[in-house]
């Protein structure tokens, strides 16, 4: 059954994002295809399920990596 609250936005870079009430998990997705000049390209999606103390861990690494007033 579709979670009716779910909220989905593009982030950019090829980057969309999902978020699922229900589940309390937060979904990223990426559209892949292993070769793009085909004439008809297999695209698949790839999605990596972010938990909060995960989506956490991921905020503090950001933070390490660009630090407020960094270049």
């Amino acid at each position: 059954m579709p979670d009716e609250n779910s909220r989905s936005e593009y982030l950019g870079d090829g980057v969309h994002a999902q978020y699922l009430p229900t589940q309390g998990q937060l979904w990223l997705m990426v559209e892949r295809c292993d070769n793009p000049l085909d004439s008809r390209p297999a695209v698949r999606i790839e999605r990596v399920c972010l938990e909060r103390e995960v989506f956490d861990a991921l905020v503090r690494f950001a933070g390490q990596c660009w630090p407020e007033g960094g270049p």
